[in-house]
């Protein structure tokens, strides 16, 4: 007797089972009916194929079964490898006999008679002798009963296999709302939904194309199904966005270890440009983020439509939020999403009503407190909302694009307002830093725009900093380096903000044609609490003089602060210690007086 453990939900599920005789096998359909009883949450042909494979592994006691459709993707598998029984079957299947340190593999298939008789089961093992005739026997008998069984299986829609999206081969939204109503009409009526957006996957399609979009989209399908259990559906909604039904599951803190296991996986680099269609000529690895919206059934769902969609407005929170994030739904969301629309609604309109305005933050030379530039902030007054906080109304506007025209508008002003600053005598030598969205930095006109404003404002190149944050190099570093070197060759400087927040590397620096480093409020707000709590911000720092980089803190709030800093080398700074961001009006007036902030 052998014992095998399914995992179910985060049940363990004993199975014990000897090797099958012929005559045995007439109870093949009571341990089918045993084994669907505990994967209930289960599409039912993947609770079936599951159930054979896990009989199959204890059977046999070998170190892999698996069930291969005829895409050659592995729906279900079990045996004594365990977590590595999928790696050990399609290294079989790749004919690499070497794998592991157990000896050479050895493989036996037999033909399933199931959906459009394509399936396989196939047994992996070390034995030198390979399978006995008996192990064939049962191997084949088995196959025989999954078949009968996927062929009784009533018809409840079109078959999942010619469902399937053409591109990544995941079943799509239809197929998808229909396993979520099958999943809330059972007993349990136990669902979860993760809606996967990909971040900035628009990036790789216009800078690289096509080709390469299409063949990160097969790489990150591949991996959401490696996410989930074979009871779970991964589904191709639409473009960038994939959803994950997690079936026979409601437990907050396991759907959540679920999303962060999806969004680790989906966050490692992509090795794009081998696939067929890729254009550029040679493989790059590219990053991707993702924002994650969970929808938890209850008793009051009402429909799969209705889940699905609440996970929708999850996501959508989540990108709000700054992007890369995780968001469960909460019944508020409905109206927060109302509101959003309004903000689009109003952000489209906002220009030519007059409705924004730009601010202006100090930037101070720590060493002795001399003003020596100013950070352009966009700030906005909605007629209905009123004042809509940047970390609100900019993400909405990066989701509609209205960005690119609100940002090429703030570069006009603000390169105006610094140069009639100038030339008045109040700030001869005075710098402006302007923040460039991602969504301004992928238009090929960009140097265009900025070298019109230049010209039209009469302001030195040389005093204008361009800042791009750190999640630009996660994207496109390529493409962001060469339109930031065809600045750089108009004698703009370039400022990388939030350095060390994300997960650019040493690597991704050292090829932008960058100037000047910002050390996050993040790091600042810890620079007096310990050798320990400090390092980041004294590494970016170090970093910075290293590389021949400037270096300007952000969010300096207190003398220790700003004392720390200047014994760290650290050049230059802003935050409230010095000031808010100012008006016009405010800013003159503050050029035209000394600064008391420093001794």
């Amino acid at each position: 007797v052998v014992t095998s453990t399914l995992w179910d939900g985060g049940a363990g599920v004993e199975v014990l089972a000897r090797r099958p005789s012929p005559e045995d096998l007439a109870l093949g359909g009571r341990v089918l009916t045993e084994l669907l009883d505990h994967l209930a949450g289960a599409d039912a042909a993947d609770a079936q194929i599951a159930a054979v494979v896990a009989v199959a592994a204890c059977s046999l006691d070998v170190d892999a079964v698996a069930y291969v459709c005829g895409e050659g993707e592995i729906t279900a598998s079990a045996g004594r490898a365990g977590e590595q029984a999928v790696s050990i079957v399609k290294a079989a299947l790749g004919s690499d006999v070497s794998v592991g340190d157990g000896g050479p593999l050895h493989v036996a298939t037999e033909p399933v008679p199931g959906p459009g008789g394509r399936g396989r089961l196939v047994v992996v093992h070390r034995r030198l002798a390979g399978l006995d005739e008996a192990d064939r026997t049962s191997l084949q008998s088995l196959s025989l009963v999954l078949g009968l069984a996927l062929r009784s299986l009533p018809v409840e829609a079109p078959n999942t296999y010619d469902q399937l999206d053409a591109l990544t081969g995941l079943p799509g939204r239809t197929e998808l709302l229909a396993r979520i109503e099958r999943a809330l009409g059972r007993p349990s009526g136990r669902v979860a939904i993760l809606f996967v957006d990909l971040d900035r996957f628009k990036t790789v399609n216009d800078s690289l194309g096509h080709g390469a979009g299409d063949e990160l989209l097969s790489l990150v399908a591949a991996r959401l199904r490696a996410c989930v259990r074979p009871a779970d559906t991964a589904a191709r909604l639409d473009g960038d966005e994939f959803a994950l039904l997690l079936a026979d599951q409601d437990d907050p803190a396991l759907v959540a270890a679920v999303a962060e296991r999806v969004r680790a996986a989906l966050r490692e680099p992509y090795r794009l440009g081998r696939g067929p269609g890729s254009e550029g000529g040679s493989a790059r690895d590219v990053h991707l983020d993702a924002s994650i919206g969970i929808a938890i059934a209850d008793h009051e769902t009402p429909s799969g439509e209705e889940l699905l969609h609440d996970a929708d407005l999850a996501m959508a929170k989540a990108k709000a939020d700054g992007r890369g994030r995780i968001v469960s739904y909460a019944p508020g969301m409905h109206e927060a999403a109302l509101v959003r629309m309004e903000m689009e609604a109003g952000l489209r309109t906002a220009l030519s009503d007059d409705s924004l305005s730009v601010h202006f933050q100090p930037i101070h030379r720590l060493v002795d407190g001399a003003l020596v530039g100013v950070e352009a902030l966009a700030r906005w007054r909605h007629p209905v909302l009123g004042s809509v906080p940047p970390n609100v109304f900019v993400p909405v506007a990066e989701h509609t694009g209205s960005i690119v025209a609100i940002g090429c508008w703030v570069l006009g002003t603000a390169t105006a307002e610094v140069a009639a600053w100038r030339r008045s005598g109040l700030a001869p030598d005075l710098t402006l830093s302007v923040n460039l969205s991602p969504r301004q930095l992928e238009r090929s006109d960009l140097v265009r725009d900025v070298a019109d404003a230049l010209d039209a404002s009469g302001l030195p190149a040389g005093a204008l900093v361009l800042e791009i944050t750190e999640s630009v190099l996660l994207e496109d570093v390529h493409g962001a380096s060469e339109r930031l070197r065809a600045l750089r060759d108009l004698g703009v400087r370039v400022a990388i903000d939030d350095f060390g927040t994300g997960y650019a590397t040493l690597g991704y620096l050292q090829q932008l044609p960058a100037d000047i480093l910002k050390v996050d409020k993040s790091f600042v707000d810890d620079i007096c609490s310990g050798p320990e709590r400090s390092a980041l911000a004294r590494a970016v720092i170090k970093l910075g003089r290293s590389l021949g980089l400037s270096t300007t803190a952000e969010g300096i709030e207190s003398v220790e602060q700003l004392e720390a800093l200047r014994a760290l080398g650290c050049e230059d700074g802003q935050g409230y210690l010095f000031s808010r961001p100012l008006d016009v009006a405010a800013l003159s007036r503050l050029l035209a007086e000394p600064s008391t902030i420093f001794p």
